[in-house]
């Protein structure tokens, strides 16, 4: 079996397979996916390519962003490739490769952009959508097997702030996004930047340069082939690594979830770690709370304290009163976690294998100053419909921390309990959203259990639910370990806003959620099943940004097994400012069961494809 590596990016990325570290970096990714699954180099292999010499085929230039050096926007609004992106097009034509089971994307490629202070996370994702259309289908790879793993942007000398979080936000983003299939593969906010090539300036600092050292080079390869091997995991071999571990590695690190009041001047951060044990030791720097900050509209505060409270809570201490309206981010825009001038690696706080504590570019709330087993009211989503959730948690050694969603799609972040189960009080959880007539299911997913004997063992409970005001009988639930409980409630009401169509004959019955960002006129698509289109053109009406949709139903008589869905966008539309036309898939249900994978946003024209399986007879 052969699994390719596609490296892709500028100066960074040619770091990692250039002479001047002798390919370090692109050695250690090799070997380190080929040892986690198990690969032993010959039968089983992995192989990088990429190429930085040749004209017209190149994967890999120096100096260049990908948003006006690879691609823009032509006089339709729509992206065309510029002469980076048809190298990296012709490259892949050039050097045809069927034999690999998959070919990953490997995308070091954010520091030019990062200096356009005016780019927006929306802006990103739409280009790199594009991107991953065309170099997918010069792969010859469906989205399945062609992922995208993202080296999170890194501390680009001279970068915008607010541009390299848009780039972290819109590749935290597609990573969410099962239809588009990516995921953050390493974290380099720690990083040295201390290598100068010869036609640099000598600008007087060893570190925090615009470029990687020999030993960043291996560490974010390091870091990536986790993330590479576990995405790979069906492929491991008996007793390696990854199978060993059940195909789940410490790949993402630990993911800071929450942040509460202990004083005024003091945050108790909890955490979300991913299949590590508790953290490691922290340097002098990261006891200091080097590279920890709150912001707010009245400025930014930096901590001058950090310490581990337990397994997955820190404390922080800041010189000033804490706002209740900031932010607290761990590595914002481009500042390094490092002194100035000095070096990052090592400096950060990391889990017991290594990898580095990140916030979500959008930060996290300091403001629940609620007490340890306070109840609290959260709402998330928006719409018409609401579905409330009573939770209640066994804390242990931190809060209980879970995901909810509805029909597939995962609503808000992660959430951390509050209510202690037994006390005759319980959280209120409100899912909003505009969810059609007919039967849906909420999701609840408990994500850190933990037990160290009775009594000490950490629980989720839905106490009971309520849908649009009425009790649902038998919501309750106990999670006694990590896993999901499925509730599920009926609607009644048409969808505001919204049209309500329906096409086609037959006893089965698709459903899709369509809304639309109107820009001079409707959104207009078409509906296909197994390549045959039902209906004519229709037109979007219900709008994205007030939470609406319409609801579109298709009827027929399929018959058992699996079938295709592709709904094709026909007029984007965009006047290269703030004005686009844009389609939604908001989601979907066949015979009244949710279908996974079905919500897509079309910011340009093209198709958004997902399949159903009909499990009964024709009518």
């Amino acid at each position: 079996m052969e699994l390719d590596i596609l490296l892709r990016g500028q100066s960074n990325a040619y770091l990692l397979v250039g002479d001047e570290f002798g390919g370090a970096g692109a050695a250690a990714l090799v070997s380190e996916v080929q040892r986690l699954l198990g690969f032993d180099g010959g039968t089983d292999t992995i192989r990088l390519t990429a190429d930085w010499y040749t004209p017209g085929s190149r994967t890999i230039y120096g100096g260049t962003a990908f948003i006006g050096d690879w691609v823009q926007r032509g006089g339709d609004g729509a992206w065309q490739p510029l002469s980076h992106e048809q190298d990296l097009l012709a490259y892949i034509a050039g050097h045809p490769h069927p034999q690999a089971t998959e070919t990953a994307v490997v995308w070091l490629h954010s520091e030019y952009d990062s200096l356009n202070a005016g780019l927006g996370t929306a802006e990103w994702q739409s280009a790199v959508r594009t991107d991953a259309e065309w170099t997918r289908a010069a792969l010859g790879k469906d989205v399945a097997h062609s992922p995208y793993v993202f080296v999170s942007a890194i501390p680009f000398s001279g970068a915008d702030d607010r541009a390299t979080q848009a780039i972290r936000a819109g590749m935290e983003g597609l990573s969410a996004d099962p239809a588009f299939h990516a995921r953050v593969g390493a974290r380099a906010a720690d990083i040295d930047m201390s290598f100068k090539f010869p036609s640099e300036s000598d600008n007087g600092q060893a570190y925090g340069n615009a470029h990687m050292s020999a030993a960043d080079t291996v560490q974010t390869a390091l870091r990536l082939a986790r993330s590479v091997a576990e995405e790979w995991a069906d492929y491991a071999r008996p007793g390696s690594p990854v199978a060993q571990a059940g195909g789940r590695l410490d790949d993402a690190g630990p993911e800071v979830t929450g942040a509460r009041m202990a004083a005024a001047d003091t945050l108790l951060v909890t955490v979300l770690q991913d299949q590590a044990g508790g953290f490691g030791t922290l340097d002098a720097a990261a006891a200091r709370g080097l590279g920890w900050s709150v912001r707010s509209a009245a400025g930014s505060l930096a901590a001058d304290h950090a310490e581990v409270v337990s397994a997955d809570t820190l404390l922080l201490h800041f010189g000033a009163a804490v706002p209740a309206d900031g932010l607290l981010f761990y590595g914002y825009g481009h500042d390094r976690i490092a002194w100035f001038d000095q070096p990052g690696e090592g400096h950060a706080i990391y889990d017991d294998q290594g990898l580095p504590v990140w916030t979500p570019a959008s930060g996290v709330a300091t403001g629940g100053g609620a007490a340890p087993g306070t109840p609290v009211r959260i709402t998330v989503g928006s719409g018409s419909d609401s579905l409330m959730l009573r939770i209640s948690q066994d804390a242990y050694q931190g809060d209980a921390h879970y995901t909810v969603g509805v029909d597939g799609v995962r609503i808000g972040g992660v959430l951390s309990a509050h209510a202690a189960h037994g006390s005759g009080a319980a959280d209120q959880v409100t899912l909003r959203g505009d969810w059609g007539p007919g039967q849906h299911q909420a999701v609840v997913t408990f994500l850190n259990d933990a037990y160290d004997g009775p009594g000490a063992d950490r629980n989720l409970h839905v106490e009971g639910a309520r849908y649009d005001g009425a009790e649902l009988g038998g919501a309750a639930r106990e999670l006694l370990s990590s896993g999901t409980a499925a509730i599920g409630f009926t609607d009644a009401t048409a969808l505001p806003g919204g049209a309500a169509t329906t096409v086609g004959a037959g006893a089965d019955s698709l459903v899709l959620r369509i809304a639309q960002d109107a820009y001079l006129g409707d959104a207009q698509y078409t509906v296909a099943v197994d390549g045959v289109q039902l209906g004519g053109t229709q037109t979007a009406r219900a709008p994205h940004g007030a939470g609406q949709a319409d609801a579109v139903t298709l009827h027929g008589d399929w018959s058992p097994g699996g079938h295709s869905v592709a709904v094709s966008f026909l007029n984007d539309a965009w006047d290269g400012g703030g004005n686009d036309r844009n389609l939604y898939v908001e989601g979907a249900s066949y015979d009244g069961t949710p279908l996974d994978g079905a919500a897509q946003a079309l910011l340009s024209a093209g198709t958004a494809r997902f399949g159903f399986t009909d499990a009964g007879p024709i009518g």
